[in-house]
């Protein structure tokens, strides 16, 4: 089954008489302001604390800002050095710097995050309220692995 285009999804829904719901995450808040909420300016902002170095590092070496890029390549490492028998306190390393990395992509979130909904122009807020309010439901990621129902 091929995978239908927002627009076919939407007429789709239409024709079925239901109204779909989404989920809303980082892709909706960098069409808001692509300036704040994009891998490079939250890679400015991370402190990755005792560990800045080592995963800034990881950052230049795969030439990326993705995060989760990053992760995933943690995630890897830590599942290799396990095949391979790597000594168990560089495996742990491994998996504490993936927590910080977890951790530091959230205090950046917070540190761009505007601070009220007032930031939101009115302006803003009419052109997205058509998109918003044609789902049944609409859930958001807060970027602690739960989603919820606003």
């Amino acid at each position: 089954m091929a995978l239908l285009s927002y627009q076919d999804a939407m007429a789709a829904s239409t024709e079925t008489g239901s109204t779909p719901s989404i989920v809303l995450a980082n892709g909706f808040s960098q069409a808001w302001k692509a300036t704040i909420f994009n891998y490079k300016n939250l890679l400015q902002k991370a402190n990755f604390r005792t560990r800045h170095t080592e995963i800034k590092e990881l950052f230049d070496s795969f030439e990326t800002f993705d995060f989760e890029k990053i992760m995933l390549a943690l995630s890897s490492a830590e599942k290799v050095c396990e095949t391979y028998d790597f000594p168990r306190h560089k495996i742990d390393e491994i998996k504490d710097d993936q927590e910080q990395l977890k951790n530091s992509l959230i205090d950046a979130i917070s540190k761009t995050h505007p601070e009220r909904s007032s930031f939101v122009t009115t302006d803003e807020y009419e052109k997205a309220k058509p998109f918003i309010f044609s789902f049944r439901k609409v859930f958001t990621l807060n970027g602690t692995d739960q989603i919820y129902m606003i």
